[in-house]
């Protein structure tokens, strides 16, 4: 774990080498001794760390330029999710049929994931403007919102089942 933190300070990456390490332990730890300390881990990751960065996250980012730009956002939503969604229906609607291939497709765009660590990174290291990050995490965090609902109103209107999917 301290290898990879060490390497991630060398190139002044902290928070890439503290994730690189948390993969690397879940790899190395035996399951029995993983599973016992996976509770406490959670609760300080979820609980103390998560909230933490998710404020440091909302306090750089520009609302104003959020609010002044909003057609901006969702043009960058579109494009960014849109080769998700099209790759997804193409590659799988023949073995699941078209609605449940839509319905995937739209799945995997709605995940908030370590992306959102990457970005604020760069943003960190001076490689992208306050302005591009500001979109960015406007778009993940519209897309939060939007997703689901959309997701619950297609499946309710398609009929779609957890057995026929």
């Amino acid at each position: 774990m301290f290898v990879f933190v060490g390497i991630g300070q060398f190139v002044d990456a902290e928070a890439l080498g503290a994730l690189l390490a948390g993969i690397a332990l879940k790899n190395a730890i035996p399951p029995k001794l993983l599973s016992f300390i996976d509770s406490e881990v959670r609760t300080m990751a979820y609980g103390l760390f998560a909230p933490i960065f998710f404020v440091w996250v909302g306090l750089e980012t520009d609302i104003g330029y959020l609010v002044q730009f909003p057609l901006l956002i969702l043009l960058v939503m579109a494009m960014s999710n849109s080769t998700k969604m099209i790759t997804s229906y193409f590659m799988t609607r023949k073995e699941i049929g078209p609605k449940n291939a839509l319905i995937l497709g739209m799945s995997i765009t709605v995940k908030f994931s370590t992306s959102i660590v990457i970005i604020k990174l760069l943003l960190d290291k001076g490689l992208i403007h306050e302005q591009l990050y500001s979109v960015l995490i406007g778009t993940m965090i519209l897309f939060k919102f939007i997703i689901p609902v959309l997701l619950s109103y297609l499946i309710k209107k398609w009929k779609i089942s957890p057995e026929k999917a």
